[in-house]
């Protein structure tokens, strides 16, 4: 008997602190944690950057050769170059049915560039000649297409 009345007493007690404490909480089960982010380590990162080189409105550009001697024939335009790198310009003349002669191709205003490395640009004209050039061989035409000056780029050393 001694033993219910300490198990009631215990009870009672217990009930009393309760009340006296305020209301019970409830929690709502499962309960949540945050947890916090610990950092650990910093790992540096590296990137490999490659050559770039663009030729700027390359739609827009043409190039229309005129008489400037005899047989003699010429024409340039200029190219804006954006690179990262210092670049070797070079050119060669690609016939697609010119009239028959000696044609070359040169760039004019240096043949290395200088990386430009923001919006700044760099300029070279393309030039074409041609010479000892059979007109003969050729309908009279203001825009005949002949040709094509192929650039090409190596790094400058």
């Amino acid at each position: 008997m001694l033993k219910k009345s300490l198990v009631a007493l215990a009870v009672v007690a217990i009930m009393a602190t309760s009340l006296q404490a305020g209301h019970v909480k409830k929690y709502d089960w499962p309960g949540h944690w945050v947890w916090d982010c610990v950092e650990i380590t910093r790992i540096p990162v590296y990137m490999k950057i490659g050559m770039y080189i663009e030729i700027l409105d390359q739609d827009k550009l043409e190039i229309i050769m005129k008489q400037d001697a005899w047989r003699e024939y010429s024409g340039c335009v200029t190219i804006k170059i954006k690179t990262n790198f210092k670049a070797e310009l070079s050119c060669s003349f690609n016939n697609q049915g010119a009239p028959p002669g000696e044609y070359s191709c040169k760039i004019e205003g240096g043949a290395c560039v200088e990386p430009t490395l923001s919006d700044t640009v760099a300029e070279r004209k393309v030039c074409v000649y041609g010479k000892k050039v059979h007109i003969v061989h050729a309908a009279p035409n203001n825009k005949l297409k002949i040709g094509e000056a192929v650039v090409c780029v190596k790094p400058c050393t």
